[in-house]
Parts: C-alpha cells; structure tokens; sequence
C-alpha cells in the first residue's frame, strides 16, 4: 500500500522555502511570492521553475550560498504539524497488524534537497520534487527537475509501476498488465492540500484509491466563498492534518482505506482458499463479487453507507434468485475490518 503526500501545509505548516530562505535574503513571503506571481505572468512562465530561478537570483543578489549542501541545511528548521513525526511508525505498525507493507512516497512541488535535510526523510521510500542541478563546485546553476499541477502524476505511474529511476521513461511507458503492477491504484492513499494536487486526486481516486484534502484548523467553510476552497474539489475528502490523532485512536485517514487493505489481504491468501476457478469482476463501487462452482455463499459483512448497503443487498438478493443452486450460488463480499475484525472466520 502506497501513502503520498504533498509537502508544503500538508506535512509542514507552510511553504518551505518560508522558515529560513526567503527571510535570509532580505524579504518576506509575500513580496517573494508576489514578485514570482509577477514574473511568471509577465514571461509566461511555468510558475515552479519561476520560483526556482528567483531564489537562485535572490540569493545571489544576497551573496547566500547555493550549494546543495546549503539547501539541505535549510531542512532543519522546517516545522510540521502535530502528530507528523510520529505518523509514520504508528501507519507502519498498523500495516504490520494487518500483513500489509506500507510505503511512503514524497510527490511534492517544492525542494528535494530541503526535504533530504528535514528529520523525517528517512519516513520515505522516494522523493520526488523539484531539485537544482549542480557544477563541479557544487553550486545550483540549472533546474534539474521541476515538478508542477500534472507533471506529479507521472510518479503516480512510477509508483504503480516500480520504476522509481525518473531517468528511466523506457520501462515507465513499455505496456505492463494490471495484475503485474507493483502497487494497484486501488492500493494508494494520495494527501493533499492545494490546486497542484487536484490532478493526482483525481487520478487516484478514478484509478479506485482514495484522496485526502488537509486543511489548516480554523479553516470553516462557510467563511471561503471562492471556487478554489478546498472544500470545493469532489477529488478528495477534507480532513485537517491533525485529524485522529487524539487518545491515541487509530487516524481516520486510514479507516476508509483499511477495508481495501484487508480485502486484498483477503484475496491473496483466503478466497483463492475457498474459491474454485472463480471470475473476479470489480463492480462501479469497488467492491468484489467472485463467480465460482460448488463453493456455497459467502454473506455480506459491510458498514458502507446506506446507498451502498442497499446496493448490496439488491445485488445479493438478484442474484440468490438468478442462482438458486448452491453449487451455482455467486460469492459476494465486503469487508470492513475494522467493524468486523472477525469477518476472516
């Protein structure tokens, strides 16, 4: 199971570049975001690698170094939200509960090299964000990679497909079949807070995975009238980064995901188990029905909501007419695992 995140107030409580860079050159966020806004429109520019070329300018007209290692220095004083630090080991012993493996992937629009300098870069598996390129003195003189609103979801497909090398584009676009993918969309979770996610939240959630929109607290609803409230975007739910973490609870961000690890849990080692030679189709809702010969009915065991129980039970009793033998009975399932941690029996 794949978790991504975007970086900047989703992990961290701001833009990175705010905690020490942009004050070290003399101004504020604002005027270096406003002055960024303003070059791109005026050059027609792509707005990332706007921001990358007027640090490299800011810092030169401050005499502040850009080497790499300067870059990653700066990671040290990022702040994150409360509970970030510990998320990740308490996600990992979850996965451990269930036998499934866990991974966590960094897709962000601001700076690897930041990133690679804060104290949970050991948390991921990859990174993958803008970064400079460097001269034999080790001096930023290029944007090696940029990473802006639909160039993110191309690490959707390296994650789906295991090609992590972002110099590898051969086996990235050489066909693969579903079943021999690493990671099933189905099995991603994508964590976002702004515009330049929209795009991967709709492309995992199509793909079948679930897509989360963080929002800072205090944020109401009632009080952002604009078409880009984040509330707005159907791609994703909205949660705040902090959310579920309280007494210790299991964080809700998982919940509606841990019937979909459960269920392919539960397809690889129980139902081949008891089902014979079964069809397996994937209905609009995402759940699984199994076709098979002489294997009896497995009941529902779902806490979907209302629409989708009703679904169910219309399908199950459609079926237990249109199949009134036992040996020809169609299987249906729908786990839940944490409503019905007993539905492996």
């Amino acid at each position: 199971v794949a978790l991504m995140y975007d970086f900047d107030k989703t992990l961290c409580t701001k833009d990175m570049q705010e905690y020490t860079f942009i004050p070290g050159v003399g101004m504020t966020a604002e005027e270096f975001w406003r002055e960024a806004a303003a070059l791109s429109t005026e050059q027609k520019m792509d707005g990332v690698l706007t921001y990358m070329y007027l640090m490299l300018e800011k810092a030169h007209a401050a005499r502040k170094g850009i080497r790499r290692a300067d870059f990653v220095k700066l990671g040290r004083d990022l702040e994150f939200f409360p509970g970030v630090t510990e998320w990740f080991e308490r996600i990992r012993c979850f996965g451990d509960e269930l036998g499934v493996t866990v991974e966590h992937y960094i897709i962000s629009s601001g700076l690897r090299e930041i990133i690679e300098g804060s104290e949970i870069r050991d948390a991921f598996r990859e990174i993958f964000a803008c970064e400079f390129l460097y001269d034999e003195n080790d001096v930023a003189c290029w944007p090696k990679n940029a990473v802006n609103y639909t160039t993110k979801t191309q690490f959707l497909f390296r994650i789906n497909k295991g090609v992590l090398d972002i110099s590898n584009d051969t086996d990235l676009n050489t066909y693969t079949p579903e079943d021999e993918r690493r990671v099933p969309f189905r099995n991603m979770i994508y964590i976002g807070d702004g515009l330049t996610d929209v795009p991967c939240m709709k492309l995992v959630k199509v793909g079948g995975g679930y897509s989360i929109a963080v929002y800072r607290d205090g944020y109401h609803r009632q009080d952002d009238p604009s078409e880009n409230a984040p509330h707005r975007h159907p791609h994703g739910r909205l949660r705040r980064p902090d959310e579920g973490r309280e007494g210790g609870k299991q964080p809700r961000v998982t919940r509606g995901k841990s019937s979909r690890i459960f269920r392919k849990k539960c397809q690889k080692k129980i139902l081949p188990f008891v089902i014979n030679k079964s069809i397996v189709v994937e209905n609009p809702f995402g759940r699984y029905f199994y076709s098979g010969g002489r294997t009896g009915v497995l009941f529902f065991f779902t806490s979907g909501d209302s629409h989708e129980r009703k679904v169910l039970e219309k399908l199950q009793h459609r079926h237990e007419h249109r199949f009134p033998s036992e040996e020809d009975a169609l299987v249906c399932v729908a786990f839940d695992f944490l409503e019905h941690p007993a539905a492996s029996v």
